[in-house]
């Protein structure tokens, strides 16, 4: 059924990734025999007159391309697009709204067509409101109200924006280079939201097309967006086996499952399984296959919050209660009895909005996931693993690489696992370098299938080599097996590649001169393997090169100490990304004198220095 969801190229040129996942989600709701495929039928019955019906049924026929009766996803975008392009606006929103989105557009100052989801904004604002509450730098800005637009412009001077990318990952940015006085300039604005915008994508969030002046413009749809992102991060980011071992106990062992299988699950589906598990042990013969639109009913919540705590709700009273909405506040009333105060309303869960309801059930796991506690022998199994992904830097680096690459359908949660069916491999390859792979020998969906994995393994060695990358000794069962070495082998010389294009130059001897070109002359290093960089002195005058104002000097030492050494480390990341690089490294790896790390640093700060130096040119043109 995948094809069915395929994204006609004219609807990616006029709508954005936001407002495409708003329609998709909007199609979902519109299938409501879950078919894949929307029929007239349902598609009329969402129509607010007969006029519309007769208009809807009219596109319907010109634009059902394969004539099956019925509209595959790409053509319900053609459907939007064609009552867009008839000045029809209320057809479009009532199609929207009335399969449970409420959506309000906005046309920018260049004409171009936006939106957003209401009941998106008001959840947003709450978490922002909950997260941020005790912070002192937010004091005059929170609580947002939920009910205006107040969000967007809450956002726009990027602190806000930076105190959830270290809640989502503690330590990201060093708030001694964030500007929180009470009257910020222009200048002072840029810096906080690139530093924002730097880190969410160091953190392997997706920040592609989205800069510092459309966050200050107010951009609605990219600024939620955003927010989603690192929400939704802040909200799973515990649900593992390092901070919940009882996970475990999820493990689907009638199918021979092991603890290394249910590391790949992404967090969401971790919460699924949750889910199934306590419908399994409450005796429920429902199985929920996604969250949202199959929870509408209420009674999946219910019952769940029944296991959990059976003082808190009846699922039997729920179930006696024919109107929806009473029943969602049934649940929502249980849920504060539960002890959490709930992020979203009675509608979202009606309308089975699958983000607000993945804020609600984040919250009912993080507050209490009632799964048995392991016995010691089990947790240490758990542990073990656990910390064997998770130990590896370079892993992470490179992880969090490959997802700010923004490529479609890609998100690494476990680089070694997952790149074990080749495809990953070769969809980094492709971006970094366009046209590398040939598609037409690929197998899209190779599954658990051996053999169809070794066929992609091996044209990922075969595109390696078309690359210049060096894989002797490397075949395609190291990476079929998972060989950690091998592949993180493969994925560093990719990253090198991506980091030394940027810059235009293959040459690390390049590159370390102009380094030294920007700092003081002992400063200067023989190489990126100079241990002197332990520092952080080195980094931070490089900084310094490209931005003087940017550096405060009092809080920088000679990093003669071990924890000298880590506070300029910290503070040169947080300078960098402040500028504007993109990069992937912790402190640690510039104190231990990481090469790898240090030469993505440099690339990165060379990248942003150029298109500095091309920024203040074309300035100056236009001056003249």
């Amino acid at each position: 059924m995948e094809n069915l969801y395929a994204i006609p190229e004219i609807a990616k040129a006029k709508f954005s990734d936001q407002e495409i996942d708003m329609l998709l989600d909007a199609y979902k709701a519109l299938d409501t025999d879950g078919s894949g495929k929307v029929s007239r039928t349902e598609l009329v019955s969402l129509t607010v007159n007969d006029a519309e019906a007769e208009s809807i049924s009219k596109i319907l026929k010109e634009l059902d391309l394969d004539g099956d009766g019925e509209l595959s996803f790409g053509e319900f975008i053609l459907l939007i697009l064609n009552q867009q392009d008839e000045h029809s606006a209320e057809g479009s929103s009532s199609l929207l709204s009335n399969a449970g989105k409420e959506v309000v557009e906005k046309v920018s100052g260049s004409n171009v067509k936006h939106s957003y989801k209401v009941e998106e904004r008001e959840c947003f604002a709450r978490v922002i409101n909950q997260s941020l509450a005790e912070d002192e730098h937010c004091k005059d800005i929170l609580p947002v109200d939920p009910d205006t637009e107040e969000i967007f412009k809450a956002v726009d001077n990027g602190i806000i924006f930076c105190k959830l990318v270290n809640i989502a990952v503690e330590g990201t940015i060093d708030e001694r280079v964030l500007n929180i006085k009470d009257d910020l300039n222009i200048f002072q604005i840029k810096e906080n939201l690139s530093l924002a915008i730097s880190s969410i994508a160091g953190i392997g969030l997706k920040v592609i097309g989205i800069d510092a002046e459309l966050i200050m413009k107010h951009s609605e749809n990219l600024i939620l967006g955003l927010l989603w992102q690192l929400i939704r991060v802040i909200l799973v980011k515990d649900i593992n086996l390092k901070h919940v071992p009882e996970l475990a106990r999820l493990l689907d062992e009638e199918n021979d499952e092991e603890l290394a299988d249910l590391l790949k699950l992404p967090p969401q589906e971790i919460l699924i399984r949750w889910i199934n598990y306590h419908l399994k042990n409450a005796g429920s013969d429902r199985k929920v296959e996604k969250i949202g639109k199959p929870m509408e009913d209420s009674i999946v919540y219910a019952t769940l919050l029944h296991q959990l705590d059976s003082s808190c709700i009846d699922p039997k009273a729920v179930e006696e209660e024919s109107d929806l909405k009473k029943r969602a506040k049934m649940v929502l009333d249980a849920s504060t009895k539960f002890g959490i105060s709930p992020l979203i309303s009675p509608t979202d869960i009606v309308q089975g909005n699958p983000k607000l309801n993945t804020v609600f059930v984040a919250d009912i796991f993080n507050h209490k996931h009632g799964l048995e506690e392991l016995t010691q022998e089990e947790y240490e199994a758990a542990a073990l693993l656990d910390d064997d992904i998770e130990g590896s830097r370079e892993e992470r680096a490179y992880r969090m690489w490959a997802n700010s690459l923004g490529i479609e359908d890609l998100y690494v949660n476990n680089l070694y696992e997952e790149a074990k069916d080749g495809l990953l491999l070769l969809k980094v390859m492709d971006r970094v370098q366009p046209g590398i792979v040939n598609w037409k020998l690929v197998e899209k969906k190779a599954g658990t299938n051996r053999i169809k994995r070794q066929i992609n393994c091996q044209r990922a060695i075969e595109t390696a080599r078309d690359m210049k990358l060096k894989v002797v000794g490397i075949d395609s069962h190291n990476i079929v097996e998972g060989n950690k070495k091998l592949i993180l082998a493969i994925v560093w010389q990719v990253v090198r590649v991506h980091y030394l294009q940027l810059i235009g130059t293959d040459s690390e001897t390049d590159l370390v001169k102009w380094a030294n070109s920007l700092v003081k002359e002992e400063s200067q290093v023989k190489s990126l393997r100079d241990k002197s960089i332990k520092s952080g002195k080195f980094l931070i005058e490089i900084c310094a090169g490209i931005e003087p104002r940017a550096i405060n000097w009092d809080i920088v030492t000679d990093g003669e100490t071990k924890e000298d050494r880590e506070s300029n480390a910290k503070y040169a990341i947080s300078i960098a990304r402040k500028l504007g690089a993109i990069i992937f490294c912790i402190w640690d790896d510039i104190v231990k004198v990481n090469h790898k790390m240090i030469l993505v640093f440099v690339c990165a700060l060379k990248d942003v220095a150029s298109k500095s130096k091309k920024g203040k040119e074309e300035e100056k043109k236009d001056e003249e």
